[in-house]
């Protein structure tokens, strides 16, 4: 094999490696009081994806992270938080434009606001 035709086939392999997708997040939300805040997915696709969320503070530190395997149709909580006052977010990562991410702020097990991620 000639070194054209090992290149080509080494640009062929990575050219046809699946791209990761970028990550996706939520706006941040400042709370007051005993709400928790919940990273949480919903597959919208027809073919199981693995999906991770974090929360993350104010000052970029993780509170909670969580990874799952999500069949289609199915809403799963990943991460959450009880941050007080503090600022967090929701950062999501997936392959699969098919899964939505979403912040829920939550008082006594009632949603009370519902944020949607964008990529």
């Amino acid at each position: 094999m000639t070194a054209a035709s090992r290149f080509a086939v080494a640009l062929a392999a990575v050219l046809a490696a699946p791209a990761s997708a970028a990550p996706w997040t939520t706006p941040p939300i400042y709370t007051s009081g005993a709400y928790q805040i919940l990273c949480s997915v919903q597959n919208i696709g027809t073919k199981t994806r693995m999906v991770s969320a974090r929360v993350i503070s104010e000052t970029g530190a993780v509170l909670d992270e969580g990874s799952e395997d999500v069949v289609p149709g199915q809403v799963r909580e990943l991460a959450s938080s009880s941050a007080g006052s503090a600022g967090a977010y929701c950062v999501f990562e997936g392959a699969s434009k098919q899964v939505r991410g979403f912040l829920r702020l939550r008082d006594d097990a009632v949603s009370q606001l519902v944020l949607p991620a964008t990529r």
